[in-house]
């Protein structure tokens, strides 16, 4: 069945904050990553609200207008590359991020088409437990399209070593003899076939004669007949 059979995916909301700050980005100095000291955080450039909404096995991190709710820029969460590439953790604060933030009007970043325009603005929490909290959800999202895709495989090559199983059970072989082609077998029968095992026959020379005493009871009564005592 097609999610048209459903009806549309709901959207879900997995992470809210009402109080966060943008920053304008500069340049990164060295490879090691973005620093929060760098943007001058006590001068933001706007005040927003900050939602996760998740719908299927899309993520976005949308940014929105403290006052009016309207959305001010948002980030999706790519599933097929690492998730640093969109949201990245600055290296000298545990509440300030760098976020990959799209054209939503669908506005190509070049003449001739392509991906969307983006930017990358700094993202600013008022204490480490709501960072915290928002980094986690991101991560789980991204777990969890994981497992799916690997799922999704398993069942692809689960799938296809049944095919290659009934593909070989159907296939039938012709063992019968073509025009032509004969067989030879070679058969020893008559005298020529000999046991391998070898009848012995019992005789006189290989059999030995034992002499049985007779039983005490009856010894015991021989001499008592003939009188004779044993002293």
């Amino acid at each position: 069945m097609s999610e048209e059979d459903f009806g549309p995916i709901c959207e879900l909301s997995t992470f809210k904050c009402s109080e966060c700050y943008v920053y304008k980005v500069p340049p990164a100095r060295t490879s090691a990553g973005h620093r929060a000291q760098d943007w001058n955080v006590d001068k933001w450039l706007q005040k927003v609200q900050l939602r996760i909404a998740e719908q299927g096995d899309t993520c976005t991190v949308r940014l929105l207008e403290e006052e009016s709710g309207e959305l001010f820029a948002a980030c999706p969460v790519p599933t097929d590359m690492p998730l640093f590439t969109a949201v990245e953790p600055v290296v000298d604060s545990s509440r300030y991020f760098c976020l990959q933030v799209v054209d939503t009007t669908g506005a190509a970043s070049g003449p001739s088409g392509g991906a969307p325009r983006h930017a990358f603005v700094g993202l600013g929490f008022q204490d480490r437990e709501q960072a915290y909290d928002f980094m986690s959800t991101l991560q789980d999202f991204v777990r969890r399209m994981d497992r799916q895709k690997q799922a999704e495989r398993l069942h692809e090559a689960s799938v296809q070593d049944e095919h290659s199983a009934s593909d070989g059970f159907l296939t039938k072989r012709d063992y019968s003899l073509k025009e032509g082609e004969s067989i030879h077998m070679n058969l020893k029968l008559g005298g020529s076939h000999k046991s391998p095992y070898r009848k012995v026959t019992p005789t006189t020379a290989n059999m030995t004669t034992v002499t049985l005493l007779p039983p005490p009871f009856l010894v015991a009564s021989s001499n008592k007949s003939t009188g004779v005592s044993h002293l």
